[in-house]
């Protein structure tokens, strides 16, 4: 995103200075990769990350205020931007283009890996060795009260789902329902 859009500017540039169609049609198909990248990056990821490292009980609380702050966001772009971009031009592109290299560098240092991980490894990396020990007991427990609910036809019960609940909710609660499911779907 942060090549592309460098690109993007240093091609404004060149149009706004010398008025070169070519500078132009590339601005165009910068804009295009850089939204591409975009989608590629942001569009589900910054949702999915921040759902998948808050713990249970602060999940709606951090996506209500990611919304708020993603609204303030649009609100800066609607009024601010062509503003910003009417009084100074393709020069203005060079404030987003720093923003873009704080992002990039703010993510590589700060955020965490999860690639690969299982959702008690990601728990563990986020709420400690504690979250990690809850979510394999809840799972040993839910799953063998669900081995024993489920003998003869594949029947949930409320009280299992509440224990499962309050033993930890979140993910612990996903992976058995998952299991449940997929042993439903598979017969």
């Amino acid at each position: 995103m942060l090549l592309f859009f460098t690109l993007q500017t240093i091609c404004s540039a060149q149009y706004a200075i010398h008025g070169s169609n070519g500078a132009a049609h590339a601005v165009i198909a910068f804009i295009f990769l850089f939204y591409a990248a975009y989608d590629l990056a942001f569009t589900s990821l910054i949702v999915a990350y921040m759902v998948e490292i808050l713990p249970y009980s602060l999940c709606t609380k951090g996506f209500n205020v990611f919304n708020f702050v993603i609204s303030l966001a649009l609100v800066f772009n609607q009024y601010i931007n062509p503003i910003a971009l009417g009084n100074i031009g393709w020069k203005y592109y060079i404030v987003y283009c720093c923003w873009l290299t704080f992002e990039l560098v703010f993510c590589y240092f700060f955020f965490v890996e999860t690639k690969g991980l299982s959702l008690g490894e990601t728990a563990a990396l986020f709420d400690g060795e504690d979250a990690q020990r809850t979510v394999t007991a809840t799972h040993e427990v839910c799953h063998d009260e669900l081995d024993e609910e489920s003998s003869g036809d594949l029947h949930l019960s409320r009280p299992l789902l509440n224990r499962c609940h309050s033993l930890s909710p979140g993910i612990a609660d996903l992976a058995v329902l998952l299991r449940y499911l997929y042993r439903l779907l598979t017969g």
